[in-house]
C-alpha cells in the first residue's frame, strides 16, 4: 500500500498540469485499499 501511496505522490510531483493530476489522485485513493480486497477474497476462498 506505501508503495502505490508513494508512485502517485511522485507522479503528481513531476507532472505540472491539473487535469493529470487530479486523475493520479483518484487513481492512487482508488488503488491504496485494492490488497486489502485481495486478501479478503483469498481467506474468504479457503473458508
Amino acid at each position: 500500500m506505501l508503495a502505490l501511496a508513494l508512485v502517485a505522490l511522485a507522479l503528481r510531483r513531476r507532472i505540472a498540469a491539473s487535469a493529470p493530476r487530479r486523475w493520479i489522485a483518484v487513481a492512487g485513493l482508488l488503488a491504496t485499499p485494492l490488497p486489502w480486497f485481495g486478501l479478503a477474497y483469498a481467506r474468504m476462498m479457503t473458508s
